[in-house]
């Protein structure tokens, strides 16, 4: 090899690997404060940056290096198997085989296990990438920047009473707009989940630049100090700032297991030094801005009327009794339980609402992954502390005790907090999550390395020029279908909908882009029957036909959702089918017992047919079989909701006013309550 060759790829090596620095960059900064990447467009760009890192990081190695390396870690065979237990659910033919069966909606299944091999990725990058204690050191002063940034941002946003991000964004959320976020996160508790991790970590850089006994650079390592100390401050400031009860209790919870139970330390006087000037630097923080209301907040965790621990308490019974009595050995689908909770629920107002998770990270799991998928899971959990706790102890090199410690005592900390809530649903919180386990496992391997334990690399050699062709073509056509499998479902949510409405050709493109997702099919549906009438009660009966085998369709993807039956009763009411409309509202109400919505509509088509049949037949409409039915789901919707009425639905009742006499003059409810 010529001079001038080798100087032009020792350039494009360097340039590639840049990149990668780039891509955990982006990862560091934009995760967070893209509100914590949860939205669309924010998931997409941290998936392809994650994607982007890998691709170049494996073809650098490859046709550069010639050869694939990365570190030892029994924690990659587990999360292989852990995959495929979700590709498992995706396969299983429909219905029950030997106490098996398909994950109940495939769709969100192969989101999440998109997700979820995005953050393994992560892991798997920081293994394969990071080299040296100082790239580990360069990446938690990235993370310290931000964290330093999004509390800082927190605290002015609260004390200003801020009601957008940033003072511009405002966050939709349905109907309304959210003003119960904290710095970029949407879900304080989250937050709190996020900081009280970064703090942990940062922590032990802080006892590890303490215990470095070198004189070079003291004077900047003294500084460095100072600032450590006064962004853990502000850091922890924040997180009580955030009113996230769980999170202020665990985060205070977790200092202690850190601090006595994680760093193994005999001599803890310089440690316990700068703890105390950390914690009361916090504390006098919180004093000057106020103390009030967060101890207003505290105050209602041991309250006996406190709904937000009632009800978990309730959806977490009820989740394990029904769920995991249906799907003990498969689980219900990865993604799955906000679907097929609302069948689950038993009808108690405590459980009303969209449970969209069941705020306990772990059970959710287990429910939606059965033994097979849980045990692997907790298997992994307990193999990653099984090979990483000795760096705890490390008496050789500080860098590694401490900074292995922190990032343990960071993971058991999101341990914690995922018992009270779902903070690992959040992309911002699981990205880290996944780096800061891959900063444990490789700071394992430098032990390994410094105390000459063979083998701790696992490396493939790419020596002959076909092999490289084959296996990185191979990858890269991989690669590229996971992405073309990331991108089409992207693309079809902006073909949804246009100006507040939906359109027939829009949705018909989105189901092409993404045939698997229901909600389309049944959108898709809705907007056929709108073109299928015309002048009133008449319709077009093909296109009619039509409309109603889409929503059939959303229902055959995903049968657990009551709203698509319900869709389904709506359109036969509307055909003047009403024995098939009344079939299809039992249905949409069993499948979702507590949502007082759908009783609440059952409880009009009954009070409209009755009044009909009433006047045809002559009848008293009191004694009627379907008056009675609907007043008993009138009755069982206010159960639910005390706030709903007749009223809120009066355009929908046929003769409003003649039921709202029938339902005073009988005292079935007070005229007040009506209106």
């Amino acid at each position: 090899m010529s001079p001038r060759s080798f100087r032009v790829l020792f350039t494009w090596e360097k340039v590639l690997k840049a990149f990668v620095w780039i891509g955990f960059f982006i990862l560091i900064g934009f995760t967070p404060l893209a509100l914590a990447s949860n939205r669309s467009v924010p998931l997409y760009i941290v998936q392809m940056t994650v994607i982007g890192a890998f691709l170049v990081w494996f073809n650098r190695s490859v046709f550069w290096g010639h050869s694939l390396t990365w570190t030892r870690s029994r924690v990659n065979l587990w999360a292989v198997l852990f995959l495929l237990v979700g590709v498992l659910q995706v396969l299983m033919p429909s219905g029950s085989f030997w106490g098996l069966s398909q994950s109940a909606y495939v769709h969100a299944t192969i989101d999440s296990l998109m997700k979820y091999g995005i953050y393994f990725l992560v892991f798997w990058l920081v293994l394969s990438f990071v080299q040296t204690e100082k790239h580990i050191s360069v990446l938690e002063r990235a993370i310290l920047v931000l964290a330093f940034a999004a509390s800082l941002l927190g605290i002015i946003q609260k004390l200003a009473q801020a009601d957008k991000v940033l003072w511009f964004y405002e966050i939709e959320y349905g109907k309304t707009f959210l003003t119960t976020f904290f710095s970029t996160f949407i879900n304080p508790n989250h937050f709190a989940a996020f900081i009280g991790m970064v703090v942990l970590l940062i922590l032990g850089r802080m006892f590890y630049l303490n215990a470095k006994k070198t004189s070079h650079h003291r004077s900047k390592r003294y500084e460095e100090k100072l600032f450590l100390i006064f962004a853990l401050a502000v850091s922890s400031v924040a997180l009580f700032m955030s009113l996230s009860r769980g999170g202020i209790i665990l985060f205070t919870l977790s200092l202690f297991i850190f601090y006595w139970g994680i760093l193994a330390e005999k001599k803890r006087t310089r440690s316990v030094a700068f703890l105390v000037l950390f914690i009361v630097s916090a504390v006098l923080m919180l004093v000057w801005i106020g103390l009030g209301p967060i101890l207003d907040e505290l105050g209602t965790v041991f309250q006996k009327d406190d709904v937000s621990l009632t009800s978990r308490i309730l959806v977490w019974q009820n989740a394990f009794t029904q769920l995991f009595r249906h799907h003990p050995l498969l689980g219900t689908g990865l993604g799955t339980f906000q679907y097929v909770f609302e069948g689950a629920k038993a009808p108690v107002p405590a459980l009303y609402g969209f449970w969209n998770h069941a705020h306990n990270d772990w059970l959710e799991l287990f429910l939606e992954t059965g033994i097979l998928g849980g045990a692997v899971f907790f298997l992994m959990i307990g193999s990653f502390f099984l090979e990483t706790w000795p760096i705890r102890s490390n008496a050789w090199d500080p860098y590694i005790r401490y900074n292995g410690a922190a990032a343990l005592g960071a993971i058991t900390f999101m341990i914690l907090m995922s018992l009270y809530d779902f903070p690992l649903k959040t992309t911002a919180c699981a990205v880290y999550f996944a780096m800061f386990a891959g900063f444990a496992v490789k700071l394992k391997q430098f032990q390994n390395e410094m105390n000459g334990a063979p083998n701790c690399l696992r490396k493939i050699d790419f020596d002959r020029p076909w092999k490289r062709v084959l296996f990185g073509g191979g990858m890269n056509i991989l690669v590229l279908i996971w992405i073309l499998f990331l991108t089409k479902p992207y693309l079809a949510k902006f073909e949804v909908r246009h100006d507040g409405k939906y359109y027939v050709p829009n949705l018909e493109r989105a189901i092409w882009l993404d045939p698997q997702n229901a909600d389309y099919h049944y959108w898709l549906g809705l907007a056929m029957e709108k073109e299928a009438f015309y002048d009133g009660e008449k319709y077009n009966p093909e296109k009619m036909e039509a409309a109603l085998q889409e929503i059939q369709r959303a229902i055959l993807l995903n049968p657990s959702q009551g709203m698509y039956y319900y869709g389904l009763a709506r359109s036969y009411e509307k055909m003047r089918m009403f024995d098939r409309a009344k079939t299809e509202f039992c249905r949409a109400i069993e499948k979702s017992p507590v949502n007082p919505f759908l009783r609440m509509y059952y409880a009009i088509f009954c009070f409209n047919r009755a009044m009909a049949e009433s006047v045809i037949y002559e009848k008293e409409i009191t004694e009627m079989p379907l008056f009675k039915e609907g007043l008993n789901s009138y009755y069982r919707a206010k159960e639910i909701s005390s706030s709903i009425s007749l009223t809120m639905y009066r355009h929908s009742i046929a003769a409003f006013e003649r039921l709202r006499k029938i339902f005073v003059r009988n005292d079935y409810v007070p005229s007040a309550e009506i209106f």
